[in-house]
């Protein structure tokens, strides 16, 4: 809990991936599959918790007029792309923004 008394803004916890996690980022309202999968942006990723996490990508990877709700595909390393969607993008500079991206299917 802050100072003031407010509770605090995010329902999850945050944490630091530790070892470097690539997200890899295709922008499709599509089912998840493996074999078609194709990004459109990746970046390293910042922060996570269980319902999302942001990542550092360029500007230009993004589809022009990208607003909150942007139906995605998200792959982290490893692991088989899952849904999810934008939730914000905060421009770093010219060429570069912050973006979070919320799972859909995290429960």
């Amino acid at each position: 809990m802050s100072e003031s008394g407010s509770s605090p803004k995010r329902r999850h916890m945050r944490f630091d991936p530790g070892d470097v996690v690539i997200a890899q980022v295709q922008f499709i309202d599509a089912e998840p599959d493996d074999q078609f999968f194709k990004a459109d942006a990746a970046g390293p990723v910042l922060d996570e918790s269980y319902t999302g996490c942001a990542l550092v990508a360029l500007t230009a990877a993004l589809p022009e007029g990208a607003e909150q709700g942007l139906p995605c595909l998200v792959k982290l390393n490893r692991l088989g792309p899952m849904r999810a969607e934008l939730r914000w993008v905060k421009p770093l500079d010219d060429e570069v923004c912050k973006i979070g991206l919320q799972y859909i299917d995290a429960r």
